[in-house]
């Protein structure tokens, strides 16, 4: 009885509260697929180096594009923080961004991560370490967040004291993100032995990812030498369709890959358009420029030069007030429902916004509220 005794207003929330209860609707409903994401990992031992012999840029791009790589995440990038941006440019194709964390002091090192650009990617900023170096990145796909964490540990520091330390140093860093409820997968270059079965650098580097519930999954050589020194580690619970190694000859190791399936809602794509300031006309100022100008001076003698100087004279003296400037911003398709009196409510509801703002007094407050109710509705 009080459904029915209720407004119209609070008989559509609860008639809709009703079909989300019984599973007829989904909340926020959206545009979703399934993709199997495609990460690879290499260490490429300089990523922009160009010879006569190897143009490594081009040969990295090409890798991206015919392997359909959604990620490649690259060890030994030997990028400087003095990079400029057209070298970062040439390692990435269309449709691709580059975030990249350069040894900070010294020759060679770097990790770099080439990335679609529809993706929603960040660095996440963690402690700095002697013995080895690391980039965190976050993507998020549908409310979802993937923590992949790519390393890069040198041949050099394999004494006993830097392998304890190492270890060490890298369960401080497992202590900080193991335990997030996001998906975690560590690649890189370990330098570690993990093919042979005594060597105890690796029995302790396997008991410590024990510790944290991880696993390794590369099994076969990915170096030249025949060792297995680049990894692919990820929680005991995740469950990889596929997963294994591949050789672009760009340097002495293999690439390693994996394919992990996630629900991804496209981001909007991104248009460009041409925007003109006219709130920042000066009308007195506009006005003195066209009786200053030909078109009363020397006014053309018939209709048809006329209407073309009109055009001319008027749009070189807008350029001049209010210049055209391009921006890029998201291109949302217009919804089903959406028609053109909601679009002209709106601008209104725009309109008496920035009245509001400008006297802050009762009345356009009023009809700010009054507006804003009626595009809601």
């Amino acid at each position: 009885m009080q459904f029915f005794a209720a407004s119209p207003r609070h008989k559509k929330f609860l008639f809709l509260l009703l079909l989300i209860l019984s599973g007829n609707v989904e909340v926020n409903p959206g545009p979703s697929s399934t993709i199997n994401l495609s990460p690879y990992c290499l260490n490429v031992r300089s990523a922009s180096v160009m010879t006569k012999e190897m143009d490594k840029p081009a040969l990295i791009q090409d890798f991206i594009i015919d392997k359909q790589a959604d990620m490649l995440v690259v060890t030994e990038s030997w990028l400087t923080p003095d990079s400029p941006p057209s070298a970062l440019n040439l390692l990435t194709p269309p449709n691709y961004s580059i975030l990249h964390t350069p040894r900070s002091s010294g020759r060679g090192g770097g990790i770099a991560a080439i990335f679609r650009s529809s993706y929603s990617c960040s660095i996440i900023k963690t402690a700095l370490f002697s013995t080895f170096e690391h980039m965190l990145l976050k993507f998020t796909f549908s409310s979802k967040s993937y923590l992949f964490l790519t390393v890069y540990r040198p041949p050099f520091t394999s004494t006993s004291t830097s392998r304890a330390e190492f270890l060490s140093y890298f369960s401080s860093l497992l202590e900080n993100i193991a335990s997030t409820p996001s998906e975690l997968f560590i690649m890189g270059d370990f330098n570690i032995h993990m093919d042979v079965a005594n060597d105890g650098f690796a029995i302790a580097f396997s008991t410590l990812l024990d510790t944290f519930g991880l696993i390794q999954h590369i099994s076969m050589p990915t170096h030249s030498s025949g060792h297995t020194l680049d990894l692919l580690i990820t929680k005991n619970s995740t469950t990889l369709p596929e997963s294994g190694t591949t050789d672009p000859f760009l340097s002495d190791h293999s690439a390693i890959f994996f394919k992990l399936p996630i629900v991804y809602n496209p981001r909007p794509s991104r248009t460009v358009k041409v925007v003109r300031k006219f709130s920042a006309i000066n009308s007195q100022n506009f006005s003195a420029d066209i009786l200053d100008s030909s078109l009363y001076s020397e006014p053309a003698s018939t209709l048809s030069e006329y209407t073309e100087q009109f055009h001319g004279v008027l749009s070189s003296i807008l350029d001049k007030h209010a210049p055209p400037k391009q921006i890029t911003c998201r291109s949302t398709p217009n919804k089903p429902y959406y028609t053109p009196e909601i679009s002209e409510q709106k601008s209104e509801r725009s309109r008496l916004e920035t009245a509001f703002r400008n006297d802050r007094s009762d009345e356009s407050r009023n009809k700010y509220t009054w507006q804003c109710r009626r595009v809601n509705n």
